[in-house]
């Protein structure tokens, strides 16, 4: 950190110190104002706010400062990240501009670094309110609401843009509101937002009386529309992921969520996720929504049902991706998804006319760009959206050739599993000096595999060690009469060594959370797959379980079969680039169209040949040409060691 502002927010921290009650906190932000609750002359805090570190603009450093003062815990626990004002800018320019103009870029218009000047460059020509899809929304007159303002960023960025193109301060005040459950937070927004006006010539004590109208403390998401036909509804609103005890609803909150938005409240569905039909709630007929969100919202199958309220209300017409860290300490992948309002909610098939057919995409946070556009996809998944993002090439694959489905089951342990296999192995003794693979040799002993140890067509076992329930094998087995004794055993562990008992049989395993979709035969059952691979398996019309197991892992070690799994599932994986196919999603895999080449590539694998050889003839088995782009594009995601194999 810069010593400069090191030093400033230890002198800020006295004045707000973490063990001030709310109250305290929250009396002390409100009299930080540029003039003091009577007009007269700041208050010790005020005066700091008007004189932050350099690059820091007083109004943007309002909010950075009480996200610095909060406990990281508390912190993860309210989901509050501060959203730099430059990056608000920006989305708020791009969202509200004409769906068919790039607003932003161009060859990347820097908006990073210590945040967006006052005023900003020439508008686009807009219809003022107009209910036109597509039209732009006049910056002079858009009313724009933030339902968890937070620190106020994007309504700051809103003043900005509605000054830069002419309008007075003070009216720009009046066009924008926000609420926020935090009553510390509330009062943070009220003075950025009044300082922000003072920043653009407004008097000072007016502009501290009117922020008390502007801005209020109610729950965005459970005490209904606060704000009604606005034009557009921005905002970063808290990431409160489920699967964690620090932002998991309680049951009383649960309750009322599923009371006030239906079938969208599904499982683990992130609250964020829910804020998107709450601002669609408060904007009118032509008004858009901008919303920032963890990348997860776009695939998981817990959101889909947002998605599905989503387009029975709303145009998709945006979506832009981070592609990298957005906020300082928050751990996760984010993007923000632009919508527009439907005037009457016709079915997305019967889309009115001029209203967009496509979704424009960009990416980046230093550095904006443009990257195109793609397809509105369906609400069962908007993946393919975060893939055509980040460049993954678009394939059309046969749906007239079927799926895995026809051929196959398949089943992925979970974590019951791990924990009853993992007593149960062993590391095979490596002094004999074997190269690993003598034990097909060993009818006493199964090789455990785990994801770490599948690549592409190669088995690694022996190769590398594999680190299980914290201990690291060099070569994990586990013996044949310890699994019968587990599955013989009575009790929950019984049906577990039933399961793996089930898995010994002709397979191909399947590792998630990669690169590229790596898969491995298992033609004689000799292996075991510890959890989460998932194990594909013959059908019960197979007649040849053998051969099978090559042709169904050359089919997923495609790369078309990569670039589908990664719009099937981006946005799901725990890395932003990694692809996550659960035992459904293998199960959905289509099938090559062109079946001799298939097998023939299937059994040059099986001979011997390397994958990267086999590339061209499996990517023609799909119809494709063999030297199509999605070759290279997948060649290159190889892992290392791969990419000579």
């Amino acid at each position: 950190m810069d010593p400069a502002v090191g030093r400033w927010l230890a002198a800020a921290a006295e004045l707000l110190s973490p063990d001030l009650d709310e109250q305290a906190r929250v009396d002390r932000w409100a009299a930080a104002g540029p003039v003091g609750p009577s007009g007269g002359a700041a208050t010790p805090l005020g005066r700091l706010l008007a004189d932050p570190p350099a690059g820091w603009r007083p109004a943007q450093a309002a909010g950075q400062l009480h996200e610095a003062l909060l406990a990281p815990g508390e912190r993860r626990g309210r989901g509050a990240h501060y959203t730099p004002v430059a990056l608000a800018a920006a989305l708020i320019r791009w969202a509200a501009g004409p769906t068919s103009l790039p607003l932003v870029g161009g060859g990347g218009s820097t908006i990073g670094g210590g945040g967006a000047a006052p005023g900003g460059g020439p508008e686009p020509r807009a219809v003022p309110r107009s209910d036109r899809p597509g039209a732009a929304l006049d910056p002079r007159l858009a009313t724009v609401h933030d339902p968890a303002v937070g620190g106020g960023a994007f309504l700051v960025a809103a003043i900005d843009r509605a000054v830069g193109a002419g309008a007075d301060p003070l009216d720009a005040l009046d066009r924008v509101s926000g609420t926020d459950l935090d009553p510390v937070a509330v009062a943070v927004a009220r003075t950025a937002l009044a300082l922000a006006a003072v920043e653009h010539g407004a008097d000072p004590a007016a502009a501290v009386a009117r922020t008390g109208r502007r801005i209020g403390r109610a729950d965005g998401l459970l005490d209904g529309a606060v704000a009604r036909g606005v034009d557009l509804v921005v905002g970063n609103p808290p990431f409160l992921g489920q699967l964690r005890r620090g932002t998991a609803r309680d049951r009383a909150t649960a309750a009322a969520l599923r009371d006030r938005y239906g079938d969208a409240v599904r499982g683990y569905v992130d609250a964020a996720a829910l804020f998107l039909l709450a601002g669609l709630e408060s904007v009118r007929p032509g008004g858009r929504v901008v919303l920032v969100q963890p990348e997860s919202v776009l695939g998981t199958r817990d959101a889909e049902g947002v998605r599905a309220a989503v387009v029975e209300a709303a145009d998709l017409i945006g979506l832009w991706i981070a592609d990298g860290p957005a906020f300082a300490d928050a751990a996760v992948d984010v993007c923000a998804v632009v919508l527009e309002r439907r005037s009457g909610g016709p079915a997305p098939a019967d889309r009115p006319p001029g209203a967009p057919a496509r979704v424009r995409l960009a990416v980046g946070v230093e550095r904006w760009r443009e990257a195109g556009d793609a397809p509105v996809p369906t609400p069962r998944t908007w993946s393919p959206l975060l893939a055509a993002a980040r460049g993954v090439p678009a394939v059309v694959l046969d749906p007239e050739a079927g799926t895995l489905a026809d051929l196959a089951t398949a089943a992925a342990g979970f974590r019951r599993h791990h924990y009853a296999l993992a007593p149960l192995v062993e590391d095979l003794d490596a002094a004999d000096g074997s190269d690993g693979q003598d034990v097909a040799d060993d009818p006493d002993v199964l090789a455990v595999l785990t994801v770490g140890l599948v690549d592409p067509w190669h088995v690694a076992w022996g190769e590398r060690p594999a680190r299980i329930a914290g201990r690291v094998r060099m070569r994990p087995v586990v013996r044949r009469l310890a699994l019968a004794a587990l599955a013989d055993g009575g009790g929950p562990d019984a049906t577990v060594g039933v399961w793996f008992a089930a898995r010994l049989g002709p397979k191909v395993l399947v590792a998630p959370q990669t690169r590229v979709v790596e898969a491995i035969a298992d033609p004689d059952g000799r292996y075991l797959p510890a959890v989460p691979l998932v194990a594909v398996e013959p059908g019960p019309d197979v007649d040849d379980p053998v051969a099978w197991t090559g042709r169904v892992a050359a089919a997923l070690s495609a790369p078309p079969v990569t670039a589908w799994a990664l719009a099937e599932s981006a946005g799901t994986a725990r890395s932003a680039d990694a692809l996550k196919l659960a035992a459904r999603q293998v199960l959905a895999v289509p099938l090559p169209s062109d079946r001799d080449r298939w097998y023939a590539a299937a059994d040059a694998l099986s001979a011997g040949t390397p994958l990267v050889e086999v590339a061209g003839d499996l990517t023609a088995a799909y119809g494709l040409a063999p030297d199509d782009p999605v070759v290279d594009w997948w060649r290159a995601r190889l892992p290392g060691a791969s990419r000579g194999r």
